[in-house]
């Protein structure tokens, strides 16, 4: 079992090395996942049926550890929420509005995308979120409705 857990661990460790462009956290958590969904892939089945759950395991925890683990920095997200605020105040639906964190390089744009009222009367808004990370670009979906202070909770959101 010892010797099946390290195993696991340096073919992990091995098949995130293989990605270009990913940071040392993305390397963690591809490592972390791959471990964990090789172990439980390793419960399943037996012999080549076990080899089989293990490998799909090892790989699909590694791929959900590596996504895990991108995410915005604190000063990326200061940036987000002020463009996510400012859109659900002032921007009509469709229009988009772009941020930039010159600090970080991270990027990306806010599009409030339909607004409606719930049955207790409150004010929500779907938006569509893209953030371009250094080797790919990603879009995420949200809704946020308005409390009636008049700021805006962000009740579902993909990216915080």
């Amino acid at each position: 079992m010892k010797y099946n857990l390290i195993s696991l661990f340096i073919v992990s460790l091995h098949l995130a090395g293989c990605s270009q462009n990913i940071s040392n956290l993305e390397l963690i958590g591809a490592t972390a996942g791959g471990v964990a969904g090789g172990y439980v892939g390793s419960q399943f089945g037996q012999g080549v049926g076990r080899m089989t759950y293990t490998a799909s395991g090892l790989f699909m925890g590694g791929s959900a550890g590596r996504l895990g683990t991108r995410f915005l920095e604190k000063s990326d997200i200061a940036i987000y929420f002020k463009t996510l605020t400012e859109g659900l105040s002032k921007a009509p639906n469709g229009t988009r509005l772009n941020w930039k964190n010159p600090q970080t390089g991270s990027l990306g744009a806010f599009r409030p995308m339909a607004t409606y009222r719930l049955a207790n009367g409150n004010l929500c808004r779907a938006f569509r979120t893209t953030i371009a990370f250094s080797d790919s670009i990603q879009t995420g979906d949200g809704t946020a409705c308005q409390q009636s202070g008049g700021e805006w909770k962000v009740v579902s959101d993909d990216f915080s």
